[in-house]
């Protein structure tokens, strides 16, 4: 049995023209480049309030939350990728005779909306849960139906996406994995992944995975936590 069950061409053909322009640049809010961006941003940020306004001398530099919150992210996406590459399902509207250059089930853009956003939702403190909660599911959805009316999956494609993310979210939050145990596990399958793969994405994954646990576990070392935190407090005290 196929996948497409007609719901991309029917959305595509209600869709005003011009649109696409618009779908284009929604879609970007599932895109594992910029969500790896905002990432590496989110950890620099919580790295030097961790370093300028610690709550003790011995309080860690990330926050168990933010780590967490890259771990599943990481875990996530190699997972997905481990799926694309054993299903190896082609992308909406591609045709028999010509090359696969790529795959299409689950979506990856919906996946990472789902982790992403998701992650944002469950680990982070801004506003109350709820809010965050509806902004998430928001987000996931404008990206789910993004990639439909743009025709490059069909509804089941980014209805898995989107239970792939949220249900890693949901398993790591059960396992209550602190952030050593969701490294541990993001690390497995991004291995997995770049076994099975071998792509540029998968070798990011491990990568990132990988190197994000050693700069954290290297700064957390107590002596250069607390080197780091003496010559911050010496460039604010000299001014």
């Amino acid at each position: 049995m196929g996948r497409n069950v007609g719901v991309t061409e029917v959305l595509r053909d209600a869709l005003p023209d011009g649109s696409r322009t618009v779908f284009e640049t929604l879609t970007h809010l599932g895109d594992w480049r910029l969500v790896l961006l905002a990432l590496a941003v989110i950890v620099t940020v919580d790295f030097f309030d961790g370093l300028v306004r610690p709550t003790d001398e011995n309080a860690p530099l990330f926050s168990p939350a933010v780590l967490t919150i890259v771990a599943t992210v990481f875990g996530a996406l190699a997972l997905a990728l481990v799926l694309e590459v054993v299903i190896d399902a082609p992308v909406a509207g591609h045709s028999p005779r010509e090359p696969q250059t790529a795959t299409g089930f689950p979506s990856g853009h919906a996946t990472v909306a789902a982790v992403f956003w998701g992650s944002l939702a469950t680990w982070t403190s801004v506003g109350t849960r709820r809010t965050r909660v509806g902004a998430a599911t928001a987000i996931v959805a404008v990206v789910a139906v993004s990639r439909l009316a743009l025709g490059v999956h069909y509804l089941v494609d980014v209805v898995a996406g989107v239970v792939l993310g949220a249900g890693y979210v949901a398993v790591v939050v059960v396992l209550d994995a602190r952030p050593g145990r969701a490294f541990a596990l993001a690390l497995t399958l991004s291995a997995l992944a770049v076994g099975l793969v071998g792509t540029d994405r998968a070798l990011l994954s491990v990568f990132g995975t990988l190197g994000t646990v050693l700069v954290w576990r290297l700064l957390e070392l107590p002596p250069v936590r607390t080197g780091l935190r003496s010559g911050v407090a010496a460039i604010q005290s000299s001014r």
